[in-house]
């Protein structure tokens, strides 16, 4: 759907780490970025958002699985 310029609403109780890491891994994924360049894109939207540190830890991880899936 997001192709076609849909929206879509992830929500979580309080919105800070869980749909935030859940949006961060999106867009490593969907705009090619690294961890961090994801995650200050989604901050620089929403302030409060902090991933827990076992959030970070996997979105690290997934960060080299991508990584390593595009030979990068």
């Amino acid at each position: 759907m997001r192709d076609k310029g849909a929206k879509v609403f992830i929500h979580c109780a309080a919105g800070v780490s869980r749909s935030g890491s859940f949006t961060i891994a999106y867009f490593m994924k969907a705009k090619d970025l690294s961890f961090r360049e994801a995650f200050l894109e989604v901050k620089s939207k929403r302030k409060c958002v902090k991933p827990n540190e076992g959030f970070r830890e996997q979105l690290i991880k997934y960060e080299a699985l991508l990584k390593e899936r595009v030979g990068k």
